[in-house]
């Protein structure tokens, strides 16, 4: 089956979130000690909530990708609405930990980033194994 339009829109913002992710691991391997270093994690975490709501807004709108690959292979309607819950989370936990940024340990924040990161990670990988079992996976029907 040939990837939908909505496919490059989705890679745009995979790849903007994939250097978000870069600016916020970054950002937390900065000596906390810095003066800049909360500043700069906060930066960074405002920049992947960002990148999480443009992705989301892109690939959940009427015409995104997810409704496109419910059209295409509704088979697989359950796991795209496992992947918007996971959007709902990670929103969730950027607004958590950008509100506990300021005044947190900096060994919590860097544990609530790194598993925001973790859980990132996941999520973009889940997205990439949706898109091939909607468009490269076939599944017979020959007897």
């Amino acid at each position: 089956m040939e990837l939908p339009v909505q496919f490059e829109n989705a890679q745009k913002r995979r790849l903007a979130m994939r250097e978000a992710m870069t600016t916020l691991e970054q950002a937390l391997a900065m000596a906390a000690s810095s003066p800049a270093w909360r500043s700069s994690v906060t930066r960074a975490l405002v920049e992947v909530r960002n990148a999480i709501q443009a992705h989301v807004d892109e690939v959940e709108a009427t015409n995104g990708l997810l409704p496109q690959l419910v059209a295409d292979a509704p088979r697989l309607s359950n796991r795209v609405r496992i992947i918007e819950r996971d959007h709902r989370h990670l929103l969730e936990t950027c607004y958590e930990i950008i509100s506990v940024s300021s005044g947190a340990d900096p060994a919590e924040i860097r544990s609530m980033a790194r598993a925001l990161l973790g859980d990132l990670v996941d999520h973009r990988q889940q997205g990439a194994d949706l898109v091939y079992a909607a468009y490269s996976e076939d599944i017979g029907g020959q007897g």
